[in-house]
């Protein structure tokens, strides 16, 4: 009847897998955008129409913490292009492992989201069917009418994948798979009851 109702029972789940983090800049990365851009904005003076643009860009960014000292243009411009390189190869490493982790979990239910039908509104839900069941008799009768019927639909299905599984071996697991990704906690608990007493 608790399954019936909706309400789950109670489970015990080890090793979860946890929501990956989302891929961002680091501080790191944002300081050797900032290095770069500043550098090419202090130093570009050819031609002259793209030294507006990178004036531009470089504001965007905003100020480096720590400009790359340009006494040797050449060391700092090469040091601009390791650090962004080094920035790139990490953020390519970290998106070919969350694509990972997102293909292998593709599908799957995230905990926590949706909205629980039987959550809070449950218990009001009884109190007004037991109000209801009190002021008219005979609407219990019709409930128990339905719920008989449907319990007896139950029993016929699960009798009769029984027979058929027996009847077909080879494609019992078939069946037991797609089954299997339709039913939540609290069908398989019906399930496991109604076969337990045939």
């Amino acid at each position: 009847m608790v399954a019936v109702s909706g309400c789950q029972l109670p489970t015990w789940t080890v090793f979860k897998e946890k929501v990956p983090e989302p891929i961002v800049k680091s501080d790191d990365a944002k300081e050797v955008e900032r290095q770069a851009a500043d550098l090419i904005a202090r130093k570009i003076e050819e031609p002259k129409e793209l030294k507006p643009v990178a004036v531009k860009l470089s504001e965007s960014l905003g100020v480096p913490n720590k400009p790359l000292r340009n006494d040797n243009l050449e060391a700092a411009a090469e040091k601009a292009v390791d650090a962004i390189n080094s920035e790139l190869v990490e953020v390519q490493e970290k998106r070919v492992e969350l694509n990972e982790q997102l293909a292998k979990n593709s599908g799957k239910a995230i905990e926590g989201t949706g909205y629980n039908l039987f959550g809070f509104s449950m218990s009001l839900s009884m109190i007004v069917l037991a109000v209801l069941f009190v002021m008219f008799p005979p609407l219990a009768m019709i409930a128990w009418k339905v719920f008989s019927g449907v319990a007896g639909a139950l029993k016929a299905t699960v009798s009769g994948i029984n027979d058929y599984v027996k009847a077909n071996p080879d494609q019992a697991d078939r069946l037991k798979s797609s089954l299997k990704g339709k039913h939540d906690a609290a069908h398989k608990a019906i399930i496991s009851k109604i076969k337990a007493k045939q």
